[in-house]
This record gives structure tokens, sequence and C-alpha cells, in this order.
């Protein structure tokens, strides 16, 4: 098998590559398989390693038709591992891990495994052993969605990111704004991906080509039958001005390469004019 990781920010639409990969030929695309909070390893380079052998021994199971650990035991496909209903004002996560059979696959098939935090972490490392390609999206949606979603990211944490990198852990520990940590966060992975200098796709290059530059980057032939639109969700006007605020506040640590000043305010008059 020849094997590909993605990566990307949190609630970037790595679910949604992992649904387009799927449809692409000969391939599949897997949901979190790797679960980083049972690796022994504390340095980048052995977390690597045991990605590797963990990666090598998920192939086998592929080949053989044996049950491997999934980011989602009921399916393959995952349409969004968070509820869209709020409980307690949270997004609660819907995915549950576990074991997962598929039929026998072929050992000419492409393999996909995504991992956003972990890969992030350990990317420098990681590269040197699998092709990797990272997605990105507007900060604006991505803190829109942070707010709202029951995952550490909410409360200013990524644990599987703080247990390979002392500065962000670091630097996550000691500040008390919630907002700040997670404009931290963000900056932290867009970081990660320039440095590595690894293929970035952008989430709505994707929605507007139809999953044809998230193919491109993997270098796979485009499902041309596949349509994206781009999910369109209301927000309280409240939540809207208090997220402009976190933008301004923080704009130095969430414009990039990718989304400058301009793009975020774009975005969220598109937002306010949506109420």
């Amino acid at each position: 098998m020849q094997t590909y990781l993605l990566t990307g920010i949190p609630r970037s639409g790595t679910t949604l590559a992992c649904k387009i990969l799927n449809d692409v030929a000969n391939t599949i695309a897997l949901h979190e398989p790797l679960n980083p909070g049972g690796f022994k390893s504390n340095s980048r380079f052995d977390a690597a390693l045991e990605a590797y052998k963990s990666i090598k021994d998920i192939e086998q199971r592929l080949i053989n038709g044996e049950a491997f650990e999934h980011g989602n035991k009921d399916a393959l496909l995952l349409d969004n591992p968070i509820s869209v209903a709020q409980t307690d004002d949270l997004r609660k996560a819907v995915a549950k891990r576990g074991l997962l059979s598929l039929p026998p696959q072929s050992k000419d098939s492409a393999l996909v495994i995504k991992q956003n935090a972990f890969f992030a972490s350990i990317i420098e490392p990681l590269k040197q052993r699998f092709p990797i390609v990272a997605i990105v999206r507007n900060p604006v949606d991505v803190m829109l969605s942070w707010r709202s979603v029951d995952l550490p990211v909410n409360r200013g944490h990524v644990p599987a990111g703080e247990k390979y990198d002392a500065q962000l852990r670091s630097f996550l520990a000691t500040e008390p704004v919630v907002a700040k940590r997670q404009a931290y966060i963000y900056n932290w992975f867009i970081r990660q991906y320039t440095n590595a200098n690894v293929p970035i796709v952008r989430y709505e290059d994707i929605i507007t080509t139809n999953g044809k530059a998230l193919t491109d980057a993997f270098g796979f032939t485009h499902c041309e039958s596949l349509k994206l639109e781009n999910v369109k969700r209301e927000y309280a006007e409240a939540e809207l001005i208090a997220l402009q605020k976190v933008v301004s506040e923080n704009k130095l640590m969430l414009s990039s390469p990718f989304y400058s000043l301009t793009d975020m305010q774009r975005r969220l008059d598109t937002l306010f004019a949506q109420q």
C-alpha cells in the first residue's frame, strides 16, 4: 500500500476531505485510526517512529481484512464527528472510537490516514516517512466552531500538540484568556505546516473546485461527478460581535499567507448579512 497522511486545523474540513478521498478509485481514507493518548513516546521523533509502526500494522490489517481501530467504529464514512444539536450550549462529539472491519483491500490501494493535532505536532520527522497534505480554513469559521464544540480546543487546549511541543504547552499553560490561547493554537497549526513545507490546501478552494484542489494535492485522479456546497450555519449576532472583537485583538496571530485581515473581515460581513 502507498500511504499518505492528512492533517489540518481542527474543524477545517478534514472529515469532509476523508469523504472526498474515499470517492477516489482504489483509495481508502481513515478517520483518526491512531490513538495518540496511548502512545508511550515522549519525543516527537520517537512518536513518529511509533506512528510509523502503527500505520504499517493498519496497512496489513486492511490487506488481510482484519479489524482495526478507527475514530468512528460504526462506519468508514462520517459526515461530521460533532453533533449539529447543542447540549449545554455546546455541540458534542458523536463519533465513537472502536474496532472497524472492512473487506480485504488490495496491496495496490492508496491509504490516507487523517490525524489533526498529532500529525501537526510531529510533522517534521513524520514527513521523512510519508507524504503529508494539510488543510487550513478562514480563522473566522474555525474560531466560531471552536467556541461551540465540546472539545479541548473550546477551552484553549490541544493535548496531542501540547504533548510534543514544549513551547505550545508552556504558552497554553500560562495564558489565562481562552480566546488568546485559541488564536495561538490557530497560529501554531499554520506555522507547523508552513515551516514543514508540505502541500497546504484551503478549505474554501476544496469547496469551489468540488474537491479537485484536494485530490490534486495528493496527486490523485479526481472524481468529476463530485459536487460540494459550503454548509451554511447561522450564528447569533452577539456571538459574531464577540468574535469580531477577538479577531481585532488577535489579528497578528490569526493573519497568515492564506488569510489576510481583509479576508477575515469579509467573512464576518457575510455572516452578519445572513442574520
